[in-house]
C-alpha cells in the first residue's frame, strides 16, 4: 500500500504542476476557455491519488491474507 500511495501521490503532484504549467498556453487558443486555477486543479488531483489507493486496496488486502509459505512452494 505504501508504494501505491506514494504512486498516486507522485503522479497526482506532477499532474497538477503540469497542468498549471500549461494553463498559460490555453489562453492563447482561439476558443473561449478559462485556463485552470489551483481550486480546480487541487480537488482533481487528490481525487485521483484516492482513486490509486482505492484500486491497489484490494490486491494489498489478498495478498496480505496470502500465506508466504505457500506463495514460495507455488513458486
Amino acid at each position: 500500500m505504501r508504494d501505491a500511495v506514494l504512486l498516486g501521490a507522485i503522479g497526482a503532484l506532477l499532474g497538477a504542476l503540469g497542468a498549471l504549467a500549461a494553463a498559460p498556453l490555453l489562453r492563447n487558443l482561439p476558443v473561449t476557455i478559462r485556463p485552470p486555477d489551483a481550486a480546480t486543479i487541487a480537488p482533481a488531483a487528490l481525487l485521483l491519488a484516492a482513486l490509486a489507493v482505492a484500486a491497489s486496496l484490494a490486491p494489498a488486502r489478498r495478498a496480505s491474507t496470502a500465506d508466504p509459505m505457500n506463495a514460495l512452494r507455488n513458486e
